[in-house]
């Protein structure tokens, strides 16, 4: 027997079970429970406008989420599965400026984010590590070679070459430096000594100290 719409009138239309059994006839008949749809097939779409001809959200059967402004215009804005345990999309994902942590991992080794320039290339020109390390390189085959990292508490690291434009600022005591201004004493660090007016440097161990005039 045809199905015949029913005219709902708010106020009016009893929700009995004939129209129940309308609505849930309806709903299994679109969208089985479980269902067989190929992946570039939609399974769910919604538009803004009946006239519309593109949707404003979609649903594909490999359980892609395509997103577009509606109209006449193609999504635009995807989310789906890259491949093994990874949730890809294609388009700029924005956190909004309220968040007070946008990102957060539980991750104790391997790299929380990585920077390609090309998606084929092996390696990439910018990577935060787990463990808070920053690395750079040219990107493509080659492997990084600018990293900075926590190397002790209150010790920030460098293996390369720093260079700045502007100069360096170091620590500044009036007297002579001892270990115990700083939380990790180790050879190379240069302190200015206001009080005697001397430059102080610790080599083996030892601060050593020469005037400037």
């Amino acid at each position: 027997m045809p199905y015949t719409p029913t005219n709902w009138v708010e106020n009016v239309t009893t929700l009995g079970p004939t129209n129940l059994n309308h609505i849930e006839g309806g709903i299994a008949a679109a969208v089985a429970a479980d269902s067989v749809t190929v992946a570039g097939t939609r399974i769910l779409a919604s538009k803004l406008v009946g006239t519309d001809t593109q949707p404003a959200w979609q649903v594909n059967g490999d359980g892609r989420l395509n997103w577009g402004p509606g109209g006449s215009t193609a999504t635009d804005t995807t989310l789906y599965r890259g491949g093994a345990n990874v949730l890809q999309t294609d388009s700029t994902l924005l956190f909004s400026s309220n968040s007070t942590a946008p990102i957060k991992t539980n991750q104790a080794s391997g790299n929380v984010l990585v920077n390609r320039l090309l998606p084929a290339d092996a390696n990439g020109v910018f990577l935060i590590t787990a463990t808070g390390g920053l690395y750079w390189g040219p990107g493509g085959s080659t492997a990084n070679d600018v990293k900075l990292y926590r190397q002790a508490p209150q010790l920030l690291q460098c293996d390369s070459t720093l260079q700045s434009l502007k100069g360096v600022a170091t620590y500044v005591k009036a007297g002579a430096p001892v270990d115990g201004d700083f939380s990790s004493a180790i050879d190379g660090l240069l302190v200015v000594d206001t009080t005697n007016s001397k430059f102080w440097c610790r080599v083996g161990g030892t601060w050593k100290g020469v005037a400037v005039a």
